[in-house]
């Protein structure tokens, strides 16, 4: 995500000088809080809208561990492989050059809802599909179909998935986002905030003057507000630049 998605709303309401300030700086500030928190959670929460055009690409197995048999009704078999089985496709039912189509398909997650599935370019009853975490399976004794990927999506031929991507946003988060936006305003419009001074403390008699550098805090994804920083902490302790993410050579791949 290049950005926040939906389900970001900095909670200003215990900000009693909100109303106070121009829409300019409310809106400036709101902005800034909720980019600062997301970045600093890990840009793992919002829920973003995603289209996938699933398309099966079946490989072969390299190998597999004898003896292998066959576990289940056809078209959809399971072959005993090593450490485990491997859905298969038989040549019988609802078969397209000489692979069925699979009842079911992993979704690049995490996947917060489906909002619709368009087949042929018609609307699919959700009543003929469920999701299953990030497995969309197919309820009404069909597979999914074979896609045309040198047609636009849409067309005759061609199925895609809309849905949204990522996880909600806590509403603790979006309380922080809108304590931090009230401190963003009253430092905007001049007024005293308690956002990080470079000026940490003075000795009056040897005029000792201490300054905290932002590096000791904007490193570690910090604000600098002790009360935000508590939040952050809470959903990101260990300071993740980003949600991580698990790439393998076999897995599904989208268009």
């Amino acid at each position: 995500m290049a950005a926040p998605c939906t389900g970001w709303n900095a909670n200003t309401g215990l900000c009693s000088t909100w109303a106070t300030y121009s829409p300019a700086i409310q809106a400036y500030a709101q902005r800034f809080a909720i980019y600062v928190l997301w970045a600093a959670t890990g840009r793992q929460f919002g829920l973003c809208p995603y289209t996938v055009r699933p398309c099966e690409t079946p490989n072969p197995l390299l190998y597999r561990t004898y003896p292998v048999g066959a576990y289940g009704p056809e078209p959809y078999v399971l072959d005993g492989v090593a450490g485990g089985v491997v859905l298969g496709y038989a040549a019988a039912g609802d078969c397209l050059g000489g692979h069925c189509a699979p009842p079911e398909i992993a979704l690049p997650g995490p996947v917060s809802s489906i909002t619709q599935i368009l087949v042929d370019g018609v609307v699919l009853n959700p009543a003929n599909y469920r999701l299953d975490g990030t497995r969309l399976v197919r309820q009404d004794g069909l597979g999914w179909p074979a896609q045309d990927l040198s047609l636009a999506a849409g067309a005759v031929g061609t199925w895609s998935v809309e849905y949204l991507r990522g996880l909600p946003v806590p509403d603790l988060l979006n309380d922080a986002a809108g304590a931090y936006a009230c401190e963003i305003a009253k430092s905007r419009a001049g007024g005293t905030c308690q956002l990080p001074s470079r000026v940490s403390s003075i000795s009056r008699q040897g005029v000792d003057v201490q300054f905290v550098s932002a590096e000791d805090y904007l490193d570690k994804g910090r604000t600098g507000y002790a009360e935000v920083d508590q939040i952050i902490a809470t959903f990101n302790p260990d300071g993740l630049r980003r949600a991580p993410r698990v790439l393998s050579l076999d897995s599904p791949t989208f268009r």
